[in-house]
């Protein structure tokens, strides 16, 4: 393609008004403009970076607080669901006459939980239904942008690495996607925020690739006496004066990075432009909430953590209108603290990918109404240049967005029904258990003495015998509704063949199995957001560890083969990758004894062969059953491991020698 074919197609960017304006046409005095030949003209930066501190600020608080209209309704409908999931009944939602304004209602003497023994239906389908979904741990599944074998090992490296991230001492991240989802039952949506704590991971040694001999740091790479790359690097340890040891305990010590989560309730976020559905629509997000000064000063302690208590008591004091909600319910009331530290105090953070209005993205943070903390660009720059997406995960439920729909929006008027049927039932029980007992007015029989235990023998007069209250029976139609409406709430929760699995009704473990199924397939949209909120977790894990993880690290872990392993690693070693999936076969909405059983039901019909029905029974059963792997297999897959590593780095084959040859007997041609 010639050159000026490239820039014909550069150029179709560029406005009309300047394309076949040359100097000759130009008006005297007039300044050319500067069009870029390549790419596009720089854009003037939005109100975010272009206004002052105290305006920018205002203008942030302006995002979150201008969708309140949007968001009143259902904030008042998010109470109502999580206090009727609690147990709480008559509980509704009403609007203020003449007003545009949502309240929760509550009748009067309401101080509790109405004495209606129902035991939460609808608390136990939530947590059913969570239950089911989180059955099956999510595994990642790294993509690769192409075959090779580079791509492979960067590719085990992120899976070994976003599996470690997984774990309970980092991310714990199945049991964090699980308390997100069980809020989606209230509010029909929650996010998981991800930021990288320069603070999280604690003091370390100061490690570095140095040469077995090497003594300063000078020396770490080569030789001093040779200027000669020495043969071999390993891991070794700085003292704090520059030299070098093999000794932990007498290196310098410094804080190494670690990402952490938050779990965010629907209330602290908002979606930028407000016609967004879901984050995976939204060009930005806005978060709000309050926080201890002491919590918030970690963000930045640079620029926080200097400011004296007169200032922080001016900052707590600083709270937004439309934005008390956000205060946990303990604290809505301002309490003097000893140390003003200790606080809540009003934060804001806006962040933007890379748009149209931000060429760059956009990260702001700012604590009160009038503090700007920071305000920056929000874009990767390793390997290279590249977006990054807004460091948050969402979780969905029903509906499109902005405003999702959650299971308890449908099961909390059912269960007020239902508690009103089973209430019924309870008073006519209650009146057959105290029944009214009349006595005649000539009776010599008085009212205690029908009521003492011990008195066998009641001496009455003709005519005197008592009458009870005839209570009529409960209502079919109310046991019928009862029945009806258990039956409709199981259904709407997506578990309506899941009740009876351990019946007796169940006749086989085939049939179990057909439940399940059609359990899973009531599951499946719920699965599907599910997946989709885990994947995006991955990929945002992986761009901010890539950016944020400057400091090399050990990583650690048993191979397939069952050897100990640890390598040396830093954020700038993610490259080569393409996406996160979730791992075919896990997360499956099905415990590892439901696995066992579905692999043996499809041994009966031959389609799996002996070896994959005892690799996949073993996978799933070992870790329950204690059973340690086969000693000549593993010795088998450490041979295979050490040849995949192929030989280190600088070896060379031993030279070889000729044969020799061996004189020829003359003696042997006669």
């Amino acid at each position: 393609m010639a050159l000026g074919d490239v820039y014909a197609g550069v150029s179709a960017g560029i406005p009309d008004q300047l394309e076949g304006r040359d100097e000759l046409e130009r008006p005297e005095g007039e300044e050319q403009p500067r069009t870029p030949q390549f790419g596009d003209p720089a854009r003037p930066p939005g109100k975010l970076l272009a206004l002052p501190p105290a305006e920018a600020m205002k203008y942030a608080i302006a995002l979150y607080v201008d969708q309140k209209d949007l968001y009143q309704r259902p904030t008042v409908e998010w109470e109502v669901n999580a206090r009727r999931r609690e147990g709480e009944h008559s509980v509704w939602a009403i609007k203020t006459q003449d007003q545009n304004q949502w309240r929760v209602y509550v009748p009067p003497g309401h101080f509790d939980k109405t004495p209606v023994p129902v035991l939460a239906k609808a608390k136990r389908l939530c947590e059913r239904v969570t239950s089911r979904l989180f059955a099956d741990p999510a595994v990642p599944d790294p993509q690769v942008e192409q075959g090779g074998e580079q791509q492979r090992d960067s590719r085990d490296f992120a899976k070994r690495l976003l599996l470690d991230l997984d774990g309970q001492a980092t991310l714990d991240h199945h049991h964090a996607h699980r308390d997100c989802f069980n809020l989606t039952h209230d509010t029909g949506h929650a996010f998981i925020f991800y930021r990288v704590d320069q603070y999280a991971g604690g003091r370390q040694p100061v490690m570095v690739e140095a040469g077995p001999q090497a003594q300063t740091m000078q020396d770490a790479k080569a030789d001093p006496l040779t200027g000669q790359p020495w043969p071999e690097l390993v891991t070794r340890y700085v003292t704090q004066d520059g030299l070098i040891t093999d000794t932990a305990g007498e290196a310098a010590l410094r804080w190494v990075p670690q990402i952490t989560r938050r779990i965010l309730p629907a209330q602290q976020v908002r979606l930028l432009p407000v016609t967004s559905s879901t984050l995976w629509d939204a060009e930005g997000v806005v978060l709000c909430g309050y926080d201890p000064f002491r919590v918030v000063a970690k963000w930045f302690p640079d620029t926080l953590q200097a400011l004296g208590d007169d200032e922080i008591k001016a900052l707590v004091k600083q709270r937004p209108p439309e934005t008390e909600h956000l205060l946990p319910k303990m604290h809505r009331k301002e309490r003097q603290t000893k140390d003003p530290r200790d606080s809540f105090v009003f934060w804001v953070k806006v962040y933007y990918r890379e748009c149209a209005d931000y060429e760059d993205g956009v990260y702001f943070c700012g604590i009160g109404e009038s503090k700007l903390v920071h305000r920056g660009d929000w874009i990767a720059s390793k390997p290279q240049r590249s977006r990054l997406e807004l460091p948050l995960t969402q979780h969905v439920q029903f509906g499109h967005g902005p405003i999702h729909v959650g299971l308890m929006q449908t099961l909390g008027p059912a269960g007020e029904f239902r508690a009103q049927m089973v209430g019924a039932v309870v008073d006519t029980a209650d009146r057959k258990l105290n029944r009214k007992t009349f006595i005649p007015t000539n009776s010599i029989l008085q009212g205690q003495e029908a009521m003492l235990p011990l008195m066998t023998h009641v001496p009455i007069n003709p005519g005197g015998e008592p009458r009870y209250e005839e209570v009529p029976d409960a209502p079919q139609e109310a046991k019928e509704l009862i029945q009806l409406m258990t039956e409709e709430m199981n259904d709407e929760a997506g578990l309506q063949d899941d009740q009876g699995q351990d019946t007796p009704n169940v006749q086989s473990g085939r049939h179990a199995l057909t439940l399940q199924a059609a359990v899973n397939a009531g599951l499946s949209g719920l699965r599907g957001h599910c997946v989709r909120a885990i994947e995006r977790g991955w990929m945002v894990v992986q761009q901010l560890v890539r950016e944020g993880y400057d400091v090399p690290q050990i990583q650690e872990w048993e191979g397939e083969d069952g050897e100990y392993k640890a390598t040396r690693w830093q954020g700038s070693d993610l490259v080569t990758l393409k996406d996160v999936r979730v791992k075919a076969g896990s997360f499956a909405s099905m415990t590892a004894e439901a696995k066992a059983q579905r692999a043996l039901a499809w041994i009966q019909t031959g389609a799996l062969s002996p070896d994959d029905v005892q690799r996949t029974l073993f996978e799933q059963v070992a870790p329950e059953m204690g059973w340690e792997d086969n000693p000549h297999v593993m010795r088998v897959r450490r041979s295979i491991a050490k040849w995949e590593q192929g030989p280190p780095e600088g070896w060379q084959p031993p030279p070889m020698t000729p044969p020799q040859v061996q004189g020829v007997d003359p003696r042997a041609t006669r």
